[in-house]
């Protein structure tokens, strides 16, 4: 799939309720919220650990852990729908803003200053 492709696809969703930016961004703001409380959860029941800043399972049940990962997937999916829409809302490319962001950490990485308090 093309980020065309997924642009198309994910705005065709969109419900007239939704054009909007206080939805787009608090959407969005809640969306990272809930990908950070799945690994707060696991965290907590001891399904999860994260180990040299790398998210690890820790259960060995499978269904806990395809579980868990596709709960994680489908509120990462929630939070690039959510910066899909607040890019339409604002007018904003989405596809540029990918090409614009990739070019932006490869020269950070060419020169060395992905690392460095210069990036941002």
């Amino acid at each position: 799939m093309t980020i065309k492709e997924l642009v198309t696809r994910a705005m065709s969703t969109l419900t007239d309720s939704c054009d909007n930016t206080t939805y787009a961004l608090l959407g969005l703001m809640a969306e990272v919220g809930e990908v950070a409380e799945i690994v707060a959860k696991g965290r907590r029941r001891s399904e999860l650990r994260i180990d040299n800043d790398t998210l690890v399972t820790t259960s060995c049940d499978e269904e806990i852990v395809n579980e868990l990962r596709e709960k994680l997937g489908s509120e990462i999916f929630d939070v690039v729908w959510f910066c899909i829409l607040t890019c339409h809302t604002h007018g904003i490319n989405f596809e540029e803003v990918i090409e614009r962001g990739l070019e932006k950490l490869a020269h950070r990485k060419a020169t060395g200053t992905i690392d460095t308090h210069t990036d941002h």
